[in-house]
């Protein structure tokens, strides 16, 4: 598999060597200690003196190495940690073609989990910096623009999370027929979106617009974390996402 960043397949196995090195450092430092307590510390006679001194060895020499050096890799993983934040408000309009030539947009339906579903829209227009209007159902509302931020210093690959999804009926009101109101809830599900990259500073915001298709209406929640992975790392990591308190995307039909 080629790995993020154009680093060489042949170079994979360091990666997950570097991945692994707290645990593989804890256990050596381990073997390490039996090995001197049961050679030079307290001599073979104290062993077998001791009532069970495999029991009793192994477990106070790996608190011993484990907890320091455990701790010390959860701190650096504490240190690494990409703050990402999501925020969406309604989109003017008119929408201007972003730098990079594409527009993401979600298209809500009343779809199913076990159907499928999910992702993006990828839509091309005129040139880059002129406006366009996002096509949408008539009468519809206007579009969310959601904007996802990485704050960390480093870019992010692969990321996964998602959105989750709320239908309910569309009923005409019986005292004023040119009302709707929601009804019942006709779908609960969760809307999987994947970004292959959020790059940091300037440019490290993904951008996607958010449209209701159905003749629902719907209620679309923000996820509260997401799994991503480091430019040259194979492990999944998880972030916390930074985001509006108590927030709902409202869409009528």
């Amino acid at each position: 598999m080629q790995s993020f960043g154009s680093l060489p397949d042949s170079l994979s196995p360091l990666v997950t060597l570097w991945e692994w090195s707290p645990t593989i450092g804890t256990l050596a430092a381990t073997i390490i200690l039996c090995f001197f307590y049961l050679k030079w510390w307290p001599g073979w006679k104290a062993i077998r003196d001791c009532p069970r001194p495999f029991i009793i060895v192994p477990i106070v020499a790996t608190v011993a190495v484990s907890v320091p050096i455990y701790a010390f890799s959860q701190f650096m993983d504490f240190l690494n940690k990409v703050p990402i934040s999501i925020e969406c408000h309604r989109a003017p309009g008119a929408i201007v073609m972003p730098p990079g030539g594409v527009i993401y947009q979600l298209s809500l339906w009343a779809l199913p989990a076990e159907s499928g579903g999910g992702g993006f829209g990828e839509i091309t227009g005129p040139s880059v910096g002129k406006e366009m209007e996002l096509s949408s159902p008539p009468n519809s509302n206007p579009p969310y623009r959601c904007q996802i931020i990485n704050h960390g210093n480093t870019p992010i690959f692969s990321v996964d999370m998602a959105l989750h999804l709320v239908f309910k009926a569309a009923m005409k009101d019986g005292q004023n027929p040119s009302q709707t109101n929601s009804g019942n809830i006709t779908l609960i599900r969760d809307w999987p979106i994947h970004i292959p990259k959020i790059d940091v500073g300037t440019n490290g915001v993904f951008e996607f617009y958010v449209s209701n298709f159905s003749q629902q209406f719907v209620f679309v929640s923000l996820p509260s974390s997401a799994t991503w992975q480091r430019p040259y790392g194979n492990r999944r990591e998880t972030s916390s996402i930074m985001q509006p308190l108590n927030f709902t995307m409202y869409f009528a039909p």
